[in-house]
């Protein structure tokens, strides 16, 4: 199958930059497809197409359903044409956040120029039932090939979450002082960092400036060679998001730390049943040093062993790849 990617070119590290690139390897894996993944700008449209999309594929995919702005903004009227030109071939579009109704409502204005929906977990999945469109869930794509299970772990405990209300990631830095283990945090310099570092926000005080002297350090964005290897050193990942609508939430910050041996905690309320039995649970008022003591060596161990197994059968691209394939097979004439 003769495949397009369509894609805008996502600045922030986030899990829709992570999703394409990871959806691009799965179908180059595949030698009975090929796939052309495309940033598209005004300069490929208008310089290099010419205005009109290129035609000859089975399936075309937008990865992330974009723009993330008002459908009366010129940027979103430009992606609603792409949609449009489209309209009598095969058009996925992966949506990625539950709230199309406020920040992509412009979605209804092409929705009769999707042939489905997909959506990567189940809580988009349902935050798309009354959208007039067919909706699939098909899981985030991964790139297992390079998995790289290590035993020989440090005391090491990573935070890749964007520093956000909604993920939480102050649970962390406040448990840090109380933490046998190191700890490293990556994310950008969003409005929420800001708030946490300042120590003058009533709600945080001082807290980064504590976990900052008990063996806390903030290493921002990094090329992604870097946090993987973060990972491969790292007996946990902490990924705490929480937030209304968002039940059984599963982010990459929770399925690529497997590839390394690094073991999730998530919260109890949110977590996702398939991943239930590799990852460690607590509540939102929970002390981090009671799970990371509780756990043996041994039982890390089993959970990585586990959890390598459970990332091929449910998250590799390959097979995530070929159900695009398989979806938009059924819709071919």
């Amino acid at each position: 199958m003769n495949v397009m990617l369509l894609t805008w070119n996502i600045g922030s590290i986030c899990g829709a930059k992570r999703y394409v690139e990871e959806l691009a390897t799965g179908f180059a894996n595949r030698p009975e497809d090929h796939v052309d993944s495309v940033f598209v700008d005004e300069s490929l449209f208008w310089d290099e197409w010419g205005g009109n999309v290129p035609g000859g594929y089975d399936l075309y995919v937008f990865t992330d359903s974009v723009p993330q702005y008002w459908k009366e903004d010129e940027y979103g009227r430009w992606w609603m044409d792409l949609y449009h030109q489209l309209r009598d071939e095969v058009v996925f579009a992966v949506m990625h956040d539950i709230w199309w109704e406020t920040d992509r409502e412009w979605i209804l204005e092409v929705i009769d120029d999707v042939d489905r929906l997909v959506a990567p977990q189940e809580p988009v999945e349902r935050s798309l039932e009354n959208l007039p469109a067919p909706t699939v869930l098909i899981r985030h794509p991964l790139d297992t090939a390079r998995m790289d299970i290590v035993e020989d772990k440090q005391r090491l405990i990573v935070s890749a979450s964007q520093i956000k209300p909604r993920k939480n990631v102050d649970h962390l830095i406040r448990e840090v002082p109380n933490l046998n283990h190191d700890v490293i945090v990556h994310s950008e310099l969003t409005e929420e960092y800001y708030r946490l570092t300042s120590a003058e926000d009533p709600e945080y005080g001082d807290i980064w400036e504590q976990a900052l002297e008990h063996r806390m350090q903030f290493v921002g964005v990094t090329p992604v060679e870097d946090l993987w290897d973060h990972y491969r050193q790292a007996r946990f990942v902490v990924d705490l998001q929480s937030a209304p609508g968002w039940s059984h939430v599963i982010n990459y910050t929770q399925i690529e730390p497997m590839l390394f041996g690094a073991v999730p905690i998530v919260y109890e309320d949110v977590v996702n049943p398939i991943m239930e039995d590799h990852v460690l649970t607590i509540d939102h008022y929970s002390e981090l040093p009671e799970i990371v003591d509780a756990t043996s060596e041994s039982e890390l161990r089993a959970m990585r062993r586990d959890n390598g197994e459970f990332v091929v059968d449910t998250f590799q691209a390959e097979r995530i790849a070929g159900e695009f394939v398989a979806e938009a097979e059924t819709l071919r004439p």
